[in-house]
């Protein structure tokens, strides 16, 4: 029981040590090594003592890096779910987050950047290459029509 609970916190510090995680994150790699589910519930609290897990500025964390990177709010959304997440949390995040972002600033600076790439190609695949790379990256199919068309105008 000693050494289960000692290697269970040195795994959960090794993984926090990289980046912050969530609390699925640690339960699901604590399980994946064998750790019982008191121990594992032992090291959360432990953790959650020293502030050192908390889905909330994981959370707030994750958003920041993946606008940073290009991302939009439907991709982040669905991350953030597979990460264990309370959707009522990703919502009220998200919502925050909307308020402070200009979205089509972003899609615009990603068709410019993009777009060099298919200089050599018609104006209909181009657009309907940017159309398919901005929906995966997590923009609305609307935000994205949008700066298309802004972007057209400008052509």
């Amino acid at each position: 029981m000693k050494d289960e609970l000692k290697k269970g916190r040195i795994l959960a510090f090794r993984l926090l040590k990289y980046r912050d995680r969530s609390e699925k994150e640690i339960i699901e790699r604590l399980k994946k090594k064998k750790i019982s589910s008191q121990i594992i519930k032992r090291i959360l609290e432990e953790l959650k003592s020293l502030s050192l897990l908390d889905d909330k500025k994981f959370s707030q964390s994750w958003i920041r890096k993946r606008l940073r990177e290009g991302y939009g709010f439907l991709r982040i959304k669905k991350e953030l779910k597979e990460k264990g997440i309370r959707e009522d949390l990703v919502k009220e995040l998200i919502n925050n987050f909307k308020k402070e972002k200009n979205i089509p600033s972003q899609i615009e600076e990603l068709i410019k950047k993009r777009a060099r790439r298919y200089k050599d190609e018609s104006i209909f695949n181009t657009k309907r290459k940017l159309l398919s790379y901005l929906v995966r990256r997590g923009f609305s199919y609307e935000e994205v029509i949008q700066a298309l068309k802004n972007w057209e105008d400008a052509y």
